[in-house]
């Protein structure tokens, strides 16, 4: 908490350094405290200059005297009440500074300053929805500030009371969302966050839209964390496609295709065209055609997490004229770095009809949270990539489980 009021402090002056003020030379500088001048532009201007001088040298005296001098010329003028709210603040008379900048706030949606005051305020006394109804006010009316707000806004996600507001605000669906849930990921040791607070929008009236949550799943995935970006893919599935789940998931291709990593996930690549395909019974298949060239293909992949046991992979595949030296293959391998290659289906190319394949495979008991299931092209080294053309077809992929559970 104390590092969000600090947070919030020193948005307050980043965004009064944002005014363009000008400081008051020394040889113009007035021995008392009113402003010469009682035009209330040139008033106004005098508090501004003073705040110029930064925090630790400010006459917040001054500035009160300037700002309410320009109020008493001309009531409607400008920043004039938020500076007076401010030079309040800056001489400890805190209830009255409150009330100045509500009653600034409530004039001008555009007034940048008291809305930021009463965002740090409403941090320090943890009325967080107050706070975050302030930031979208000048999010919405000043964009090119956003980004001073996003970095407090996101440690809001360490606490419970600002995770719920959060997801409140988020749920209205701002026009700045998306961006930043984005920039909830700038740190991605500290993901605990924005996985709650996605759970929290997940369950709102305006759930998260896949290319808003695709990023977090894939920081979740590089970070280890399957299980954690499992249970998020389960909440967004369409019911008719999270009724049918299995542990393959979709392998005959008849849901539309998401592009989340627990999905089928199609990476283009010069010298091949990936797509789904109606087969000559009308139904969907995975295709791939080839073109003349060396095409080092490992391009269709899908992340499972499959508990420790034994499987057998199974489907069905068609060549249509591949010309290459080995094959494609389905490929089944744990999920990291150097993950153990579990599985290799029999190489396909060449002409044939529609034919079954199956490979069985184990999962071992550690070091294999996650899997990648991936169609590649069988080469050894990269004269094996050469392809003369041809195309290859797959459907009704399927992982079931078989046989005794291994041993640890």
């Amino acid at each position: 908490m104390a590092g969000l009021v600090a947070a919030g402090l020193l948005l307050i002056w980043s965004i009064i350094a944002a005014v363009e003020t000008d400081p008051i030379p020394a040889d113009q500088e007035q021995t008392s405290a009113r402003p010469a001048s009682s035009d209330a532009a040139s008033l106004l201007a005098a508090a501004e200059a003073e705040m110029a001088r930064g925090p630790e040298n400010t006459d917040w005296k001054r500035v009160t005297i300037a700002a309410r001098a320009a109020l008493a010329e001309d009531p409607p003028t400008g920043r004039a009440l938020g500076y007076y709210g401010l030079g309040l603040a800056g001489t400890g008379e805190s209830d009255q500074a409150l009330a100045a900048m509500r009653l600034a706030a409530d004039r001008s949606l555009r007034d940048v300053i008291p809305h930021t005051w009463l965002y740090s305020h409403d941090l320090q006394s943890g009325d967080f929805g107050s706070a975050l109804s302030h930031a979208d006010v000048i999010i919405r009316s000043q964009p090119e500030l956003r980004y001073i707000f996003y970095d407090s806004m996101r440690q809001l996600t360490a606490l419970p009371g600002g995770l719920n507001a959060l997801a409140t605000a988020l749920a209205a669906d701002p026009p700045w969302r998306s961006e930043f849930l984005l920039r909830t990921l700038d740190q991605p040791s500290d993901l605990d966050g924005p996985t709650a607070l996605f759970a929290q929008l997940q369950e709102s009236r305006s759930p998260p839209l896949n290319r808003e949550v695709a990023p977090l799943l894939t920081a979740l995935v590089d970070a280890g964390r399957f299980q954690d970006a499992l249970l998020i893919w389960l909440r967004i599935l369409p019911p008719d496609q999270f009724a049918s789940l299995d542990y393959l998931s979709n392998g005959d291709f008849r849901f539309p295709l998401s592009g989340l990593p627990f999905d089928w996930t199609f990476t283009p690549i010069p010298g091949a065209e990936i797509s789904i395909a109606a087969t000559i019974d009308g139904e969907d298949a995975l295709t791939v055609q080839f073109f003349r060239g060396r095409v080092p293909f490992r391009n269709v992949t899908k992340l499972l997490v499959l508990p420790p046991g034994r499987y057998i992979f199974t489907g069905r595949e068609r060549a249509d004229d591949l010309q290459t030296e080995r094959g494609m293959a389905w490929k089944i391998a744990c999920a990291g770095p150097d993950g153990e290659t579990l599985a290799t289906t029999q190489p396909l190319k060449g002409r044939t009809g529609w034919q079954d394949f199956e490979t069985t495979f184990t999962v071992p008991a550690g070091g294999c949270q996650a899997q990648w299931l991936r169609l590649e092209l069988d080469a050894r080294v990269a004269l094996e990539e050469d392809v003369a053309g041809g195309a290859v077809w797959y459907d009704d992929l399927a992982i079931r489980r078989t046989g005794t559970e291994p041993r640890t």
